[in-house]
Formats: C-alpha cells, structure tokens, sequence
C-alpha cells in the first residue's frame, strides 16, 4: 500500500513559504527608509534610465 504525501508536502511547503515571508519582512524591516540620513554614508547615482536610476550607497563603519 502506497501512501499518499501531498497533503505533507502541502503542509511543509507553506510552513517554508512563512518563514521564509517572515525572515525577509523583518530583515527589510530593519534598514533604514533612506541611506542618506545615516551618519556616514554616501550616496552616488550609478546609472539613470528614464526615470529610473540606479543609486550606489557606501556606508563607513564608526
């Protein structure tokens, strides 16, 4: 007799899908909104396309 693993796999796959939402929600949580206000760090602007630009942040260890 062959059982049946979907409705496991199911399960173990969205537990994964959770924890994975919430390691990334939180550690996007945890940087600033804008690099310019942090002490020490420069910004400079890469490249611009239209109106997108690609911005390049260097943060200087205190």
């Amino acid at each position: 007799m062959k059982r049946d693993y979907s409705k496991l796999k199911l399960a173990v796959m969205t537990a994964i899908s959770f924890i994975t939402l919430f390691h990334f929600n939180y550690a996007i949580g945890q940087l600033a909104p804008n690099p310019d206000f942090i002490g020490g760090a420069k910004s400079y602007t890469y490249k611009s396309e239209e109106n997108t630009s690609l911005r390049l942040h260097i943060f200087q260890p205190h």
